[in-house]
């Protein structure tokens, strides 16, 4: 009787054991996924509070990009306008200083806008260069 008893009881223990194992595995996995998630979150924070901070340098990209459209617009306009007004047939003559000083104000002009193109490139690939990076967070 005694020895019926600590089989009952050993299988009980067995079945209790076997049981509390597969909660115990149930809450491990559990616990992985959970990791995960809070690394993913953390990840999308970090990726959020970066993004956050370049909203600022957006707004002011896109500023500077319609100026610089509106300026080249209105450039071009400008030198179409001129253009017009050159006489294209007949005697024409021309002060040779005036344009050699036009065109030296010309030469200015469009090395100033190179300037700003060139500056305009360099932002450019910097927010190119960040945006790939963020991205690069974001994938791991």
């Amino acid at each position: 009787m005694v020895e019926a008893y600590v089989v009952r009881q050993t299988q009980k223990a067995k079945k209790m054991l076997y049981s509390h194992s597969i909660k115990i595995s149930e809450i491990r996995e559990y616990v992985t996924r959970k990791r995960a998630e809070l690394g993913l979150v953390r990840r999308s924070k970090i990726l959020f509070s970066i993004l956050e901070a370049q909203i600022p340098y957006l707004d002011h990209w896109c500023t500077l990009e319609s100026d610089l459209v509106t300026s080249m617009s209105e450039t071009i306009n400008a030198l179409l306008n001129v253009s017009s007004l050159l006489p294209t047939s007949g005697d024409i003559e021309c002060d040779v200083n005036n344009f050699a000083e036009a065109l030296s104000s010309t030469v200015e002009v469009m090395e100033m806008i190179e300037s700003h193109v060139s500056s305009y490139i360099s932002k450019a690939t910097e927010m190119g260069e960040l945006v790939s990076e963020l991205a690069g967070l974001n994938g791991e």
